[in-house]
Order: C-alpha cells, then sequence, then structure tokens
C-alpha cells in the first residue's frame, strides 16, 4: 500500500486508452460503457 496526499491508495485496476474495460486485478471486468451509463442515468432516472 502506497499514500497518496497522506491517504493510503491501493491501485485496484487498470485502464488505458484503448480500454473497453475496467480490469479489476485479475478477478474480473467491467464494461467501460455500462459504468458510463451507470454513472450518466442514476440521477436523471430519479430526478429527470
Amino acid at each position: 500500500m502506497t499514500t497518496a496526499r497522506n491517504f493510503p491508495v491501493a491501485r485496484i485496476g487498470v485502464v488505458d486508452a484503448s480500454a473497453t474495460s475496467l480490469e479489476i486485478q485479475g478477478q474480473f471486468d467491467l464494461d467501460l460503457a455500462e459504468l458510463r451509463e451507470a454513472h450518466e442515468a442514476t440521477l436523471p432516472k430519479y430526478f429527470g
């Protein structure tokens, strides 16, 4: 574990410019389009 700005930090995944998913340390992948949809649609869904 490292620190950044005096807070503990653990790298849990990697995304690069050509990636279509977020790899979580060899455990599983999350599709970036699905993550984006969840992020962008949540508030409009409830408050839209």
